[in-house]
């Protein structure tokens, strides 16, 4: 008997699960880089080791994310943009601080299509 409710409570638990990542938009993640900037592993981008570095920043507010996931995969599609240096973002604000290479800034058009192609709505966006 014990077995059964255990085995049933498994169930329950796996099928919560399964729809709760259903509904996350990170499962989804959309493109996967190469057109207009967009940079698969490029290997010349400049990082930031430091968070102190400075430099020109945009500011974008996304709407609609429900888990660190879906912030991750917004993230991930930002730092793809060629120019963009350093992703910083807020889960609980939709908030992503990005740090722009002044030799080569990303065109606000492209930085709208990162967001896109994640799956999410850009709500605002704040550039130099």
């Amino acid at each position: 008997m014990q077995k059964t409710t255990t085995i049933g409570r498994a169930i329950a638990v796996a099928g919560t699960l399964t729809a709760m990542l259903g509904a996350c938009r990170s499962q989804q993640v959309a493109g996967t880089g190469g057109a207009d900037g967009v940079a698969e592993g490029d290997a010349d981008r400049t990082r930031l080791d430091a968070p102190e570095e400075q430099g020109p920043t945009a500011t974008l507010y996304v709407k609609g994310l429900p888990c660190p996931f879906c912030l991750q995969n917004v993230e991930s599609q930002l730092e793809r943009v060629m120019g963009v240096r350093r992703v910083e973002s807020e889960l609980a604000t939709g908030r992503f601080r990005v740090l722009l290479d002044p030799r080569r800034q990303p065109t606000r058009e492209q930085l709208i299509k990162a967001v896109d192609e994640s799956g999410f709505t850009l709500d605002s966006i704040e550039m130099p």
